[in-house]
C-alpha cells in the first residue's frame, strides 16, 4: 500500500475536495500534511524539510540541543564567504562570484557523499566551509540529509515508525533538494501523484460542490525538479520579519552561531557598523570566546567600572559601546523572559518584543499590515507547537526554561526550513534587499577584514595546507604544496 500522496499542482481552487479523498485513502492512520514550499507570507504549514529537521531534533541527532539549521540562503552566504576567505589568502579580492560559489557548493555535496570522515587531503574551499560550520555550532540543508539518511539504515525502528504514517505533500517540486527530501520521506518508494479534474470557472466559485471536482491518483517514482512553477516568494516585509526574528531567536539559543549574530547586528534595532563587528571578531578570538558571549562580557566589564574591570584605553571598541549595550540589553531581556516566566507567556513575550522592536526602528518600509499579520501568525504556530510539544513542564528537560527554549528552537527550524526553491545568482546578486540584511553581499562585508595571523590562537581561518603539514610525512610534502 503506497502511503504517500504527492500533490504537485496545488491549486487552492480544489485543495478541499483533495484533502477529503487523503483523508477517505487514509482513514483512521495519521496524516502529515506538508509542503515543499510555504505560501507566500504563511506561517500554517511545515515543508518535508522542516519535518526532516524536527524527526532528527527528537532523536537528538545534532551535536548538541543549541544546534541552528541554516536556511538555503544562509548556506549559500556561508559558502560565498569562506570561498572569499581562501581567495583572499591566494592574494585576491575578498570576493567570490556567483559561478565559484556555485562549484564549491557541488564540491561540498560530493563530500559529503564520502564515507571516509577525516581525509588527508581536500579542496581548501570544502574544507573552509566545514571549518566554518563547526566553529559556529550550525548545519545545512545537505548534512540534513545525510542524517536523516543515516538514521534510517541504523534505525529500522526509526524507519519503520515512519513507515506507518501517511503523508500528503502538495507544491511545486522545483530543486533537487526538494526531490530529494521526499525521496527520504518515502524511503525510496513510489507514491501516489494526485490528479484533479474540475470545471474551469471554479476558481470564481468559491461555493462550488465538491462533487463537481474529480480527484484520483497513480503511482509514480517522485518526479524530477522543475522550475517552471516556483512559489510566490514572501513580501519584502514578512521577508524581512522572518529573517531578523529568526536572527534574534538563533543567537538567543546559540551564542556560536556567527550568521544569525551578523543578522542581528546588522539589523535597524542595532546597526553596529562593519567595522565593529570584524573588531569584536578579533576579541573574541583573542578571548577564545564565542563573538555574542565576547560582546556581553565587554558592555558588562564597561558598565562595572574601576581599573580592574574597565577596557584600555585604547580599545578598539570603545566607540561602538552604545551600539553593543542595546544588543546585550536586547538580549539579556529575552534571557529574562526565558527563566523566568511560564512558557506560553515567554514565548509570547518574546515575539513581541521582537515585532515591536523590529517595526519601531522604521526602516526599509516596512508595512503595518504585514508586520501585524506575521506577528499574529508566528503567535499562532507558536500555540501549535507548545499544544504538540510532550516536554512542558521544565523540571522534565532538568534546566531552567528549557520547555521554553524547546518552543524557541523549533520556531527557529520552522523559519529556516521553510523555502527550498532557489538560484545562486539570485541569491548572491539580490539586489531588491540592497542594504539590508537580506543582501548576501551586505552581510558578507560584516566578515570582510581578514583577522591578523598572529590574533588566530585557535587555528580557526589558518589555511589547510598550514593544518596539514605537521601531520604529514616528507613523503606528502609534494602533495601538500598543491593546496598552497
Amino acid at each position: 500500500e503506497c502511503k504517500y500522496f504527492l500533490w504537485t499542482t496545488s491549486e487552492p481552487s480544489v485543495q478541499k475536495a483533495v484533502f477529503e479523498y487523503v483523508k477517505e485513502e487514509v482513514g483512521e492512520k495519521e496524516l502529515h500534511v506538508l509542503r515543499t514550499e510555504t505560501l507566500a507570507d504563511d506561517l500554517s504549514s511545515s515543508t518535508v524539510f522542516g519535518f526532516l529537521v524536527n524527526e532528527l531534533r527528537k532523536r537528538s541527532a545534532f551535536v548538541n540541543r543549541n544546534t541552528s539549521v541554516l536556511s538555503i540562503p544562509e548556506h549559500i552566504q556561508a559558502i560565498y564567504l569562506c570561498t572569499a576567505r581562501v581567495k583572499l589568502r591566494e592574494a585576491c579580492d575578498f570576493d567570490a562570484r556567483s559561478p565559484e560559489v556555485g562549484v564549491a557548493d557541488v564540491m561540498y555535496q560530493k563530500r559529503l557523499l564520502k564515507r571516509d570522515a577525516t581525509p588527508v587531503y581536500e579542496s581548501e574551499y570544502v574544507q573552509e566551509y566545514i571549518d566554518f560550520l563547526s566553529h559556529t555550532n550550525t548545519v545545512n540543508n545537505w548534512q540534513i540529509l545525510r542524517m536523516f539518511r543515516d538514521a534510517l539504515e541504523e534505525d529500522s525502528t526509526f524507519a519503520a515508525q515512519l513507515a506507518s504514517s501517511v503523508y500528503l505533500v502538495h507544491g511545486p517540486i522545483t530543486t533537487n533538494f526538494a526531490k530529494e527530501c521526499i525521496g527520504l520521506l518515502s524511503q525510496g518508494r513510489k507514491v501516489r501523484r494526485i490528479i484533479t479534474e474540475a470545471p474551469l470557472d471554479i476558481s470564481a466559485n468559491e461555493d462550488y460542490n465538491i462533487k463537481d471536482v474529480s480527484v484520483s491518483s497513480e503511482v509514480v517514482d517522485v518526479p524530477l525538479p522543475n522550475c517552471s512553477t516556483v512559489e510566490k516568494w514572501d513580501s519584502n516585509t514578512v521577508g524581512y520579519m522572518v529573517c531578523i526574528t529568526n536572527a534574534f531567536i538563533r543567537v538567543l539559543l546559540n551564542s556560536r552561531d556567527e550568521l544569525a549574530l551578523a543578522t542581528a547586528m546588522a539589523s535597524p534595532i542595532i546597526e553596529l557598523p562593519h567595522d565593529a563587528f570584524t573588531k569584536l571578531k578579533r576579541l573574541s578570538l583573542d578571548r577564545k570566546m564565542p563573538m555574542c558571549q565576547s560582546a556581553i562580557s565587554y558592555v558588562k566589564r564597561a558598565r562595572l567600572g574601576g581599573k580592574s574591570y574597565a577596557a584600555p584605553e585604547k580599545c578598539p571598541l570603545k566607540p561602538y559601546i552604545y551600539k553593543l549595550a542595546l544588543f546585550v540589553d536586547l538580549l539579556s531581556d529575552l534571557q529574562a523572559a526565558v527563566e523566568e516566566r511560564p512558557t506560553a507567556d515567554a514565548v509570547s513575550n518574546i515575539i513581541s518584543t521582537l515585532v515591536r522592536r523590529i517595526n519601531g526602528a522604521k526602516k526599509h518600509g516596512l508595512v503595518w499590515e504585514k508586520v501585524l499579520h506575521f506577528k499574529t501568525e508566528l503567535m499562532q504556530l507558536a500555540g501549535r507547537l507548545q499544544d504538540e510539544d510532550v516536554d512542558v513542564d521544565d523540571a522534565k528537560g532538568g534546566m531552567l526554561g528549557s520547555a521554553t527554549q524547546n518552543i524557541l528552537q523549533r520556531l527557529a527550524d520552522f523559519l529556516s526550513t521553510r523555502r527550498t526553491s532557489y538560484m545562486t545568482a539570485e541569491l548572491i546578486d539580490n539586489y531588491e534587499h540592497n542594504k539590508t540584511p537580506l543582501n548576501i553581499p551586505e552581510m558578507v562585508k560584516y566578515f570582510r577584514t581578514p583577522v591578523s595571523e598572529d590574533e588566530d590562537d585557535d587555528g580557526y581561518d589558518v589555511p589547510l595546507h598550514k593544518r596539514l603539514e605537521k601531520y604529514c610525512t616528507d613523503s606528502q610534502r609534494e602533495c601538500l604544496a598543491q593546496l598552497h
